[in-house]
């Protein structure tokens, strides 16, 4: 039977991939918590779709060790494997639409810009 949940080591390596994607500066301003987001979105989803992110970030999690850790989604974009430049490219999309698609992320979109 499938997992329909993250282990501990998954949970933890979601939450560093997100910190190297989206800036500290962003985050702690929003106060957004990119693992919380994607826990919740996925209460909501079908079992299948949940198995499929699980599995989504569990081999993300073995190939890291390749691939930069946490930057794996930075560094595997340049992988020659296609396949393993698709994953980089889910998981990123994934901790990008988590914190994008929650509503304190506008506080950022709808702050003046300053003048450099």
């Amino acid at each position: 039977m499938a997992r329909l949940a993250f282990s501990v080591c998954e949970r933890r390596f979601l939450e560093r991939v997100a910190d190297t994607l989206i800036p500290a500066r962003a985050t702690n301003a929003t106060g957004i918590n990119v693992l919380a987001n994607i826990e919740s979105s996925l209460i909501h989803a079908s079992a299948r779709h949940r198995r499929r992110v699980v599995r989504l970030v569990a081999w993300s999690y073995r190939l890291s060790w390749f691939y930069g850790g946490a930057c794996m989604p930075i560094h595997a974009r340049r992988s020659r494997f296609i396949a393993i430049q698709r994953l980089a490219h889910a998981l990123s999309s994934l901790c990008l639409f988590a914190f994008w698609g929650d509503e304190a992320a506008s506080r950022i979109i709808e702050q003046p810009r300053r003048p450099a």
